[in-house]
């Protein structure tokens, strides 16, 4: 789900270590620029460069990639793993799961205990 690039850049590779830690927390673009101490228009520049994506699309693809790690454990919840990981509610989890992993989180968990 993530690219593997973005190490490079001086000033996109701390913030990715930051998402890293703290994907589950309300983050918005204007906050990330002032973390980089740089404008939004120059982070959204550099981080395009270095990874592909857009901020909110790397961070929505962190999280998701989060949830799967969570979905592994049976005794969560879906709701519980939506929080973990730091969506408001299940249904807007679900709807950005479904659309980058093709399937919905409850059959990605189900096809995991099958396989």
């Amino acid at each position: 789900l993530l690219p593997a690039a973005g190490q490079d850049d001086p000033l996109i590779a701390p913030l990715l270590r930051w998402l890293q830690r703290h994907h589950a927390e309300p983050i918005d673009l204007p906050a990330l620029a002032a973390r980089a101490h740089c404008s939004t228009r120059t982070l959204l520049r550099r981080f395009r460069a270095a990874t592909g994506l857009t901020p909110h699309d790397y961070l929505q693809r962190m999280r998701i990639s989060a949830a799967q790690t969570a979905l592994r454990h049976p005794g969560r919840s879906l709701e519980q793993v939506a929080a973990q990981v730091g969506y408001a509610d299940r249904a807007s989890f679900a709807k950005r799961f479904k659309q980058l992993c093709g399937e919905t989180p409850g059959a990605w968990r189900k096809r995991l205990r099958q396989g």
